[in-house]
């Protein structure tokens, strides 16, 4: 069941050759899944994904520079996501489900991360 939405839209300007983009607006469903940690990572954090989650939200300190990567298997290559504040949303395969079973945090130094599951 959807509860709520997160909802993105913004307009991309100054791009080359001139002129702007819209982006969006999307509108991302959540689901009644309330779970929100802050993790400290240090090497590597395991992280369990709620079941009935549809996605999640991940962000470093506002004011951080160390690199967090983030991956679905602890084995994997993963993607490294901005280490400044700004959030990363992540949407699951919540249909089928596809959902994982847990999150990998990884860093090269101790950092707070949130982690906001919806």
């Amino acid at each position: 069941m959807t509860i709520g939405s997160i909802n993105i839209s913004g307009l991309q300007t100054n791009l080359a050759g001139g002129g702007q983009q819209s982006v969006g607006p999307y509108s991302v469903p959540m689901s009644a899944t309330q779970d929100s940690q802050s993790i400290t990572v240090n090497t590597t954090a395991t992280v369990a994904v709620p079941s009935t989650a549809y996605g999640v939200i991940v962000n470093g300190p506002a004011s951080g520079t160390t690199t967090i990567e983030i991956k679905t298997v602890s084995g994997d290559t993963g993607i490294f996501i901005d280490p400044t504040g700004l959030p990363t949303v992540i949407c699951f395969d919540h249909t089928t489900p596809h959902v994982p079973s847990n999150l990998y945090l990884v860093s090269g130094a101790s950092v707070v991360v949130n982690v906001q599951f919806f």
